[in-house]
């Protein structure tokens, strides 16, 4: 689904005149689809959404459902919530569309006394953000709550209130809180944010009461973007200046909203909210060790899809046609069909679904074999490249390049990118295996039902093995809008309509080898208000204490300033300053080669002479995301 990235936390550091908090790294994003429960129940939602969360997560879901999900990505394994937000893309100049690779951090922050923080109830559910927006309001709590940080690990990083319009060298962080304070009566309102509200004195200070006495953990989720991935090719923008548009076709950002449906285990998350106060750099390990949940950083969790649509990759326009906009409101609908929903979804932890498990088919799919090679999976490409021999001209489509590999001689063989056509006898460069988070999902170009690789990606074929792919689905036959029955308790739900048609395509498979490699890293420190984004950064080889910078932060007037971080003061409004440190490794982009002549050749460059449009990718993560040790 996503690729490694930069930008997660390893520890931080609050004053001690601050909230109770802990913070998680999410072990992996468990889909990327069109899929919104609580504004979209039902049927496919307008937009394109990332989820992380419990495995149950669905047309229709409850608190009940997803506490019996198979597995979470999230670390801590009582909480089986939903969190979900927009996908963000960049625009090409002709009008398509390559969606970015991400991470998330969530914060939950709490008082220190116990009692004062009332646990999420049953069936809870809310969203923050308004998708319609494309102005700011500085008056307005929810859009205060809504900020993005343009990062720079070497020493300045500046925040937004919307996208910034610049280059931002260790990536974007799109930072939004969620409402905290409760009406104590409605789980969900009529426009899911009314029975909550932002305390008194904004999104992160102040008190509850009045309507709204009941005070819940504050979640605060950081959603790192890997932008940086795209500077080298910004001219080749619809827009170089700002070239990042989210799902919903808003290219400002102001539109940035999120959704939470509580799946916890209620019990423990009181018991969390009133007694996880043992650690002040929000380490949850503490928490742990007294007993009060789990901590797991291993466990990735996936679902298969269920909308019949590939929403990652390039894609020649928006998931759900829908139009980039400046002007606020909503858009009108999309004209297109929808795509039909799939069933039943299947929850697995391991790097690839099980056997029969139902995958896209609508558009590109897998070709299982060919010339003798049998498919063994999607493989992370790194620099070198595992397979290093570049087939030149570039290959259509599989078919022709396995055939290429056949009358070289190469055991091995893969496509990359649409149709780039590599092969080599044995494995080499920072190719880290198979993996199974989508980015093997581009249409090759001389054939659209054929899946040719993606960035970084490898479509990984090994000559004389056997492949046992096995896809079968069922498809609505109402598409779009099938009667959906809400998952029961267990990790399959299941979606009912009144006709469906069964495919299956069968084939047979094999084990193939995975390459490891190790990278060098530097460690740097910098200081976040968790309020205002705002952050001062240093370089340390202990994580044990930072130096204050310049930090500059820009308005959505345009307007900055220079401000020093320092401890909030004695009885100061909350917001709490962090001690952030990040590990990185250096960022290497090369392009794909442009073919000079019809011949076939073969070279053992990793990089091209020449580039072409719109085939900058990296060849290995620009900062690998780190947090407590897990790369995500």
């Amino acid at each position: 689904m996503f690729s490694s990235l930069s930008f997660a936390l390893i520890a931080l550091m609050v004053a001690s005149t601050t909230h109770a908090y802990w913070l998680m790294g999410i072990n992996n994003f468990i889909a990327s689809e069109r899929m919104d429960p609580i504004v979209s129940p039902n049927q496919v939602s307008s937009h394109a959404h990332t989820i992380f969360g419990g495995s149950n997560f669905g047309f229709n879901v409850t608190s009940a459902q997803l506490r019996a999900s198979k597995c979470t990505s999230v670390p801590i394994p009582q909480d089986h919530s939903n969190y979900w937000f927009p996908h963000l893309y960049f625009q090409w100049k002709n009008g398509s569309f390559s969606s970015l690779s991400g991470g998330a951090v969530v914060y939950y922050l709490f008082s220190d006394t116990p009692g004062t923080t009332t646990a999420f109830p049953e069936n809870f559910r809310m969203i923050t953000g308004d998708p319609s927006l494309r102005t700011y309001n500085a008056s307005s709590y929810a859009q205060q709550a809504v900020t993005f940080l343009c990062l720079n690990f070497d020493g300045t990083s500046t925040r937004f209130n919307q996208l910034p319009a610049q280059e931002c060298p260790s990536g974007v962080r799109a930072q939004i809180n969620f409402p905290m304070c409760w009406d104590g009566k409605n789980v969900d309102s009529s426009d899911h944010k009314s029975h909550v509200s932002f305390p008194s004195g904004g999104p992160d200070s102040g008190t509850c009461g009045g309507a709204f006495p009941i005070t819940l953990p504050r979640v605060f989720m950081e959603v790192y973007w890997a932008s940086n991935d795209f500077d080298s090719v910004r001219s080749q923008a619809m827009n170089p200046s700002q070239p990042f548009v989210y799902a919903n076709g808003d290219p400002t950002g102001y539109s940035y909203h999120a959704d939470f449906y509580n799946g916890w285990d209620i019990p423990t998350l009181q018991k969390a909210v009133d007694n996880c106060h043992c650690n002040p750099y929000g380490d949850p390990t503490c928490c742990v060790d007294a007993g009060i949940f789990d901590f797991d950083q291993k466990t990735q969790c996936h679902i298969t899809p269920q909308v019949d649509e590939v929403v990652l990759g390039t894609l020649p326009k928006l998931p759900g046609n829908n139009p980039v906009t400046y002007t606020a409101g909503t858009p009108p609908p999309s004209t297109a069909a929808p795509p039909a929903i799939l069933s039943p979804p299947t929850a697995y932890t391991g790097s690839s679904p099980p056997p029969g498990a139902c995958t896209l088919s609508g558009g590109a799919a897998i070709v299982p074999s060919a010339s003798g090679y049998g498919y063994t999976g999607c493989y992370v490409d790194g620099s070198p490249r595992t397979l290093s021999n570049t087939i030149q001209p570039a290959t259509k489509n599989v078919e022709s390049c396995l055939a290429l590999c056949k009358s070289a001689g190469y055991k091995y063989c893969g496509l990359e990118y649409g149709g780039e056509c590599y092969g080599a006898n044995s494995l080499s460069g920072s190719g880290r295996g198979e993996t199974d988070d989508g980015r093997c999902s581009m249409a090759c170009t001389g054939a659209p039902n054929e899946l040719c690789g993606g960035p970084d990606g490898l479509s990984f074929y090994t000559l004389g093995g056997s492949v046992n792919i096995t896809q079968s689905c069922t498809r609505s036959a109402t598409v779009g809008g099938a009667a959906v029955a809400p998952p029961p308790p267990v990790s399959s739900p299941v979606i009912v309509s009144t006709s469906t048609k069964t495919t299956s395509t069968t084939s047979s498979t094999s084990t193939s080898s995975k390459t490891t490699s190790s990278v060098k890293t530097t460690t740097s420190s910098s200081k976040v208000n968790l309020g205002t984004g705002n952050t001062s950064s240093s370089s340390s080889s202990h994580p044990t204490a930072s130096s204050s910078v310049k930090v500059t932060t820009s308005t959505s007037s345009s307007t900055s300033h220079t401000t020093t971080s320092t401890p909030p003061p004695s009885g100061s409004s909350g917001q709490e300053e962090i001690e952030v440190y990040t590990t990185t490794v250096v960022q290497q982009v090369y392009m794909c080669p442009v073919p000079t002549s019809s011949s076939v050749t073969t070279t053992t460059s990793s990089k091209a002479a020449t580039p072409t449009p719109m085939k900058a990718y990296r060849r290995h993560a620009s900062a690998a995301s780190k947090f407590y040790g897990r790369q995500f």
